[in-house]
């Protein structure tokens, strides 16, 4: 990588990438001299990555490409065999390397790069960054273990989606579920925390403002154990629900027992909300208190405990804690009894541990989603 954040691929040395395989010679190449593809089949060559100057024919569904082998990722990539050059694996079209599971628009990604001159790949460190070419390449990159172009892949990825180089052309804050999901794939798959924690953080806020469905993030969130998505997707997911069973059963994308754990959530959150409701956050003693357990800390407990019966709090769903919480907070912000009878030391600290009891809820919301119906072993 050059001082100016461009992939350099004469530092960078194209020939040290380790692939994930060797592709062994075959016994129709050992044993016989005819092509090992059928003849009827209609094959093309890429008409950019077909180069003059390649030695090593590679077929990508019925596409072929022209590679450089030598000083390139595919050097030690696969084992040719020995002996007669006209049948070695890659020598001409009759004869190409063969790689399957692989997509022609994936395998032409992957060349942009290897081919890129250095203010092409200065464009992937912009704002308008190509994401989802930058995706595809760490994904096959990854695959074939070219280890240094994949780091190279994902850290532009989360430059560019974090805002390093400006507002990106696609935002986070608009995006669908899919990108998302997608993105979050990428960033597991190729063990990037700071991007996975990018999308997870994104992801997460979205589906609380209600600006994205949960129902994607709860599968990723079961997945690959992600509880801080897991927690918020299967809470937003249980109130937009409300009360309302047919929803759940309707709702076709959810596994039975991913529907087991909504139900069971409910249950679980109905009953924290009975334990906090007649238990106020409690707070220390400030510097200056001289009457506080009977002073501050009862007016605290007992304005608690009239916010938490407050028609407004109540408006929300009986397993709507956080929602609950949040309406208490409002109402004691504004509380004359507050405001006058604790004193501003008390005040504030009352504040912070009612701020605090929020968030724990919050991080702690997977804890409650846990299926009920199952047996601990």
């Amino acid at each position: 990588m050059s001082d100016s954040g461009v992939l350099d691929t004469e530092i960078d040395g194209w020939e040290t990438l380790e692939p994930a395989r060797k592709r062994q010679r075959t016994s129709e190449l050992e044993d016989r001299k005819e092509p090992v593809i059928a003849s009827t089949e209609e094959l093309v060559r890429d008409e950019k990555y077909y180069r003059t100057d390649g030695d090593c024919v590679i077929r990508v569904e019925n596409t072929l490409f022209k590679a450089t082998r030598d000083s390139s990722a595919f050097q030690h990539m696969f084992t040719f065999p020995a002996g007669d050059k006209q049948l070695a694996e890659g020598s001409n079209d009759d004869y190409p390397v063969r790689l399957v599971g692989d997509t022609v628009d994936q395998f032409r990604a992957l060349l942009s790069i290897m081919y890129a001159l250095p203010p092409e790949l200065q464009s992937y460190n912009s704002p308008t960054a190509d994401i989802d070419n930058l995706i595809t390449v760490a994904e096959i990159t990854n695959k074939y273990h070219f280890a240094s172009v994949e780091t190279w892949a994902v850290d532009a990825l989360h430059d560019v989606l974090s805002g390093t180089y400006g507002l990106p052309q696609t935002d986070l804050a608009i995006c669908d579920s899919a990108l998302m999901a997608r993105l979050l794939e990428t960033a597991i798959l190729c063990n990037h925390t700071r991007l996975r924690s990018l999308i997870v953080s994104k992801w997460t806020n979205r589906i609380l403002l209600r600006d994205l469905s949960p129902t994607l993030a709860i599968v990723l969130a079961d997945r690959h154990m992600l509880r801080s998505l897991q927690g918020i997707a299967y809470y937003v997911q249980l109130m937009e629900m409300g009360s309302d069973l047919s929803k759940l059963k309707a709702d076709k994308a959810l596994s039975r027992d991913q529907r087991a754990r909504l139900l069971s959530g409910h249950w679980s959150l109905v009953k924290l909300w009975d334990r906090l409701r007649v238990t106020a956050p409690a707070f220390e003693r400030s510097d200056g208190c001289t009457f506080h357990n009977h002073g501050c800390l009862k007016v605290w407990e007992d304005q608690w405990l009239e916010a938490g019966k407050n028609e407004k709090t109540l408006s929300y769903g009986s397993a709507d804690v956080l929602g609950r919480l949040r309406c208490i907070k409002e109402h004691l912000m504004m509380n004359g009894e507050i405001v006058l009878r604790l004193t501003p030391q008390c005040r504030k600290a009352a504040v912070e541990s009612l701020w605090r009891t929020i968030k724990e809820v919050e991080d702690g919301l997977a804890d409650h989603f846990n299926d009920l119906t199952q047996c601990s072993e």
